[in-house]
């Protein structure tokens, strides 16, 4: 297999994955700044709530990775190994998010994804070949768009759980 295709592949998961998590910020900074502290709960909820659905999101990615290792160990002719690349291992890291300390502060959750935004604008500013660039271009859009869906659907996911916790065992 050509290997330019393989890290291409990787690279679209990274992306599909991490890309979306800095305008999905955007959208909750905007939404939350914009409204006075008196607001509902869901409303005050949604900036602390930004870290720990980039680690959701983390460790979907995490369980990704774990279910191609598997499935490469059971290719015959193939040398089972951990196919790691810095940027999985960055990729990885988002599950640290998951830790209190690191869960307190959502601007770290953003400077971790912007490594993957910048990927993806990497691609809108380099000249890409005109013969394949239409297609290059459109499937980076795609792409970005179901990252856009990931994180927000992580985001919801875990406004809806705390939520559910909140109901369940009211705080004193």
């Amino acid at each position: 297999m050509n290997d330019s295709f393989i890290v291409y592949i990787e690279r679209l998961e990274l992306l599909t994955f991490f890309s979306g998590y800095p305008l999905v910020y955007a959208l909750t900074l905007f939404i939350a700044g914009n409204r006075p502290k008196q607001q509902s709960h869901f409303i005050n909820a949604l900036l602390p709530s930004l870290p720990r659905a980039y680690a959701l999101t983390g460790s979907i990615f995490f369980l990704l990775f774990v279910r191609e290792m598997i499935i490469q160990s059971d290719i015959p002719n193939m040398v089972p190994g951990f196919d790691i690349t810095p940027w999985k291992v960055w990729g990885l890291l988002a599950c640290l998010f998951w830790i209190p300390v690191l869960a307190r502060k959502p601007y770290y959750s953003l400077l971790h994804s912007l490594v993957f935004f910048a990927l993806f604008v990497k691609d809108l500013i380099n000249g890409i070949p005109a013969a394949s660039g239409k297609d290059i271009l459109a499937n980076d859009m795609k792409v970005y768009t179901v990252s856009l869906v990931l994180n927000i659907l992580c985001l919801l996911t875990i406004l809806t759980v705390s939520w559910i916790f909140r109901k369940k065992f009211p705080s004193p």
